[in-house]
């Protein structure tokens, strides 16, 4: 009996390996298909993006969806990324004419974001170079003589002779680039450097993680004083066409400020979350795993994530100036929420207005 139920299980698992196989290949078919209507969209001289379309497709989905008793819940994430895919599908076939012969990129830094990168340029058919700082500092190693040179290493790095040396063996004319959190520290070092060598230096920050699906993220540009607004005017249309939604800053000094708030702030409260956490269940003796809801499911998720990158976390933290005043004011307003909900005792109307901003 054992061994029937057995068999019974395998075979309705081998069932569900070989449907799971078909919604792959699927998948893959759509995307494919997706990349010879933007040939044809090319051809035609028709926009690549369709909003209107995008709508039609949405709303068959849910339909169909609501017909087969699927939940959406399920099928909203699953549509969500199968059409942010074949997008990115379609603007690759654009950006892969225009630029492939157009520029050649080299990334210094083979860790999270060095990788994010050159998958990001590679994705999109751009002939791109990744090699390790490590193994720079270590060795001789020939830099290709690409038009784009980006350094994604840690802020150190630029204090160091191998950035120095690389910068000399590069052609004149050849952009710069950063992708650093923290601007102040290193944006007028570099920009100095590359005007000694007649380099021009764009300073860049991607505000995502490494992920593919780059259609709609954001990335921050600000131009040195070494850059010509010709070429800086290249590079935002590098990325613009790429699907990137390029935020221009004026320097260094308003990035840091900005992300005071969009980073320092939100990874102070991120921090301190997980430091209380794991206090309070220590000290109760839970594991909030097992009995969280699903908010904190989704919120241990994040710090999860946060885990991953902490270095890089606090680094913002350490190397952004403005971060102390950020984290006194958050600080300040947490003491004066706890007090306000306190006084509140039952009264459920006031304690509403606590969270009101003064």
């Amino acid at each position: 009996m054992g061994e029937e139920i057995g068999r019974e299980l395998a075979e309705l698992r081998r069932k569900i390996d070989e449907i799971d196989e078909t919604i792959l290949k699927l998948i893959k078919e759509r995307a494919e298909l997706a990349k010879e209507i933007a040939r044809e969209k090319i051809a035609r001289g028709l926009s690549i993006i369709d909003r209107d379309r995008e709508e039609t497709v949405r709303r068959r989905w849910l339909e169909k969806a609501e017909k087969l008793e699927l939940p959406k819940e399920v099928v909203e994430p699953v549509l969500e990324a199968v059409m942010k895919y074949a997008i990115m599908m379609q603007v690759a076939e654009t950006v892969e004419r225009k630029w492939k012969d157009r520029i050649e990129i080299t990334i210094i830094g083979a860790g999270g974001m060095g990788k994010t990168m050159y998958r990001l340029f590679t994705t999109f058919g751009i002939r791109s170079t990744i090699i390790s700082a490590r193994e720079l500092a270590e060795k001789d190693i020939e830099i290709p003589q690409g038009r784009l040179l980006i350094f994604a290493t840690r802020p150190e790095f630029f204090k160091e002779r191998t950035f120095l040396k690389v910068l000399d063996k590069v052609r004149p004319g050849t952009v710069i680039m950063d992708v650093l959190s923290v601007k102040e520290r290193m944006f007028n070092i570099i920009d100095e450097e590359c005007l000694k060598r007649d380099l021009e230096y764009v300073s860049a920050h991607p505000l995502f993680g490494p992920t593919m699906l780059v259609f709609g993220e954001n990335i921050i540009l600000i131009k040195g004083r070494s850059c010509r607004e010709e070429t800086f005017n290249i590079i935002r249309n590098l990325f613009s066409d790429m699907g990137l939604h390029v935020i221009v800053l004026d320097s260094a000094e308003t990035h840091d400020r900005y992300m005071a708030i969009v980073q320092v702030l939100h990874h102070f409260h991120q921090l301190s979350l997980m430091r209380s956490l794991e206090k309070c269940s220590r000290d109760a003796g839970i594991d909030v795993r097992k009995l969280c809801t699903k908010s904190l499911r989704m919120t241990l998720k994040v710090l999860d994530r946060l885990r991953d990158v902490l270095r890089a976390v606090i680094e913002i933290q350490l190397y952004n100036k403005y971060a102390r005043d950020v984290r006194r004011i958050s600080i300040e307003n947490m003491i004066k929420l706890a007090e306000c909900l306190e006084s509140c005792e039952e009264d459920i109307d006031k304690a509403m207005r606590c969270v009101e901003v003064e």
